[in-house]
């Protein structure tokens, strides 16, 4: 609860306060907010505006004019406030579902918050396009989305993988007692998408995969998968960009667009990159160039077909003894293992190597994992020097509200537990 609101007249902006900026508070829902203006007065005071200031109020919004500011989720340093405009978000929302196919008739369940945009564009926005239903949950909880699912009969999922693999623990489901058949698209993105994860869910439960790659600055989807392709290769890669969008691999240190097959640092252009960051102009004058090209920070390969393989973050990317390391390589092939729900790689330093690779892992509902036993299997299944040389075994990884993972606190975690000795 914001301090000092309880000091607002009817929700209307205060004089002076905590926060002299504040305009107006509208409470959403049956629970009193002191202070704040119930839904119901807000469109009574419809009848308070004249058809001429009406017109107005519509003229002065534009397509390019902004509409929200959406604060990156601060994986890796301080957050910025990304200014999304109209035509940025709402042909976001059309064109992606139009991509996934998505129809009237459909039910799209997702507990993805608002404040997000894969929660107030992808879900409300995109469900709003083509005249679907939204079943919005305040919190996951995989049992409570399924039970969802089953009373709704939900056609659509949007969710990061954390909560798919959750989802495929469920007890019931796990019991063949569940229906699911209406239940068609498994829309996901966010993080490292593990194909075998994907495939376990076409396997178990018969949803076809709507693989993104996104980011808050760009509104936020710049590319996805194409539903009439083949499944095997959906899932191996991020799809290619949407209409309109222009993509480029670039050299990180001279800028140059680096041939087909190469890794590079992914490029963004179009509609659909933000306006700038708020009150930050360096810090948008660094992301964005004169010609209009937003640097992701994200190594990526493009394929002949304009497929996008997500390779890892720049930041995220660790030398060993002079070998180029990405840990999304390594976290996707930790998740092969059956008892692994989650797995997260940072580097750390090293005296002799510069720096080594620390793994964290979250075990499966019921199971347990011993580390030494999860480094003898790296050692068979995996190149030596992708290899983990600490595991540190957890509950659960630290992440934002929307569900990334903060590597910030996990490098953090992992030197204080080396220093301690405990992994």
């Amino acid at each position: 609860m914001l301090p000092g609101l309880a000091a607002l007249d009817g929700g209307e902006r205060q004089t002076g306060g905590t926060y002299p900026a504040l305009k107006r508070v509208v409470q959403i829902g049956r629970a009193k907010i002191a202070g704040a203006l119930a839904f119901e007065d807000l469109l009574k005071r419809a009848a308070e505006t004249s058809d001429e200031t009406l017109a107005a109020r519509e003229a002065a919004v534009t397509p390019a004019g902004v509409m929200q500011i959406q604060y990156t989720s601060g994986t890796t340093g301080k957050p910025k406030g990304a200014m999304l405009t109209h035509r940025g978000t709402v042909n976001n929302a059309l064109l992606a579902g139009r991509r996934a196919g998505y129809r009237e008739s459909d039910v799209m369940v997702s507990a993805m918050p608002f404040f997000h945009t894969a929660g107030c564009v992808c879900n409300v926005i995109g469900m709003a396009a083509v005249g679907g239903c939204l079943v919005a949950m305040e919190s996951f909880e995989a049992s409570r989305m399924l039970d969802l699912l089953e009373r709704h009969r939900g056609t659509v999922v949007n969710a990061v993988p954390t909560m798919y693999v959750r989802i495929l623990q469920d007890e019931k489901l796990s019991l063949g007692r569940r229906d699911l058949s209406a239940w068609r698209i498994a829309y996901v993105g966010g993080t490292s998408i593990p194909p075998s994860l994907m495939l376990e869910l076409k396997a178990r439960i018969g949803c076809d995969p709507a693989i993104i790659m996104g980011m808050t600055e760009c509104s936020p989807i710049i590319t996805q998968t194409l539903p009439d392709e083949p499944l095997e290769v959906k899932v191996g890669n991020a799809g290619v960009p949407l209409p309109h969008v222009e993509i480029r691999i670039a050299d990180p240190a001279t800028g140059a667009v680096v041939p087909i097959g190469r890794e590079g640092e992914l490029q963004i252009r179009g509609f659909l990159v933000t306006a700038g960051y708020y009150a930050m102009r360096e810090a948008t004058e660094a992301a964005i160039d004169a010609e209009g090209w937003l640097k992701s920070g994200d190594l990526a390969v493009m394929d002949a077909a304009g497929h996008l393989r997500i390779v890892g973050r720049i930041k995220d990317m660790l030398i060993r003894g002079g070998e180029n390391i990405y840990p999304v390589e390594i976290e996707d092939r930790l998740l092969d293992h059956p008892d692994i729900a989650e797995a997260q790689v940072v580097g750390v330093p090293d005296a002799e190597f510069g720096e080594e690779i620390f793994a964290f892992v979250v075990p499966r509902d019921g199971r347990t994992i011993e580390p030494d036993g999860l480094k003898a299997w790296c050692k068979e299944t995996m190149a030596r020097h992708k290899m983990p040389r600490h595991v540190a075994v957890i509950a659960a990884t630290p992440k934002t509200a929307n569900g990334k993972v903060r590597k910030v606190e996990l490098r953090d975690l992992a030197r204080t537990m080396i220093e301690e000795g405990r992994a």
